[in-house]
């Protein structure tokens, strides 16, 4: 990811307009695709309509998006997304051991998930 020069994002947010139940975004790699998430969809996290999510990458990857002014809405009739950056999954992630990255996975993504989709 780091060697990318040019990135060039898919349009998440037109997919998440047409998808209107989708309510979480997963950034699989870590705080490196966290960075290139808040540099192209800044605007519309400060619409309010993107949130980090609880676990500490998340707020450390996004906190400085969520400390700016961003547009009050209304959560009951528009919830955010959350956006989750998660542990990187790749094996040249070594800092992170498997059952580490498993119960990150199982606790922030996977279970939530399901959580919401048995809500429904």
């Amino acid at each position: 990811d780091q060697a990318i020069k040019q990135d060039e994002p898919n349009d998440i947010r037109a997919f998440c307009q047409e998808h209107s139940t989708i309510r979480r975004i997963v950034l699989a790699n870590g705080g490196t695709g966290s960075k290139f998430f808040v540099k192209h969809f800044k605007e519309w996290w400060l619409e309010g309509k993107l949130e980090a999510g609880e676990n500490k990458e998340s707020k450390r990857d996004f906190d400085a998006l969520d400390n700016k002014k961003r547009k009050v809405v209304d959560k009951k009739k528009s919830p955010p997304i959350t956006c989750i950056s998660a542990l990187p999954v790749s094996p040249a992630a070594a800092m992170y051991d498997y059952p580490t990255k498993r119960d990150f996975w199982e606790h922030h993504v996977y279970q939530p998930g399901l959580n919401l989709h048995i809500k429904k």
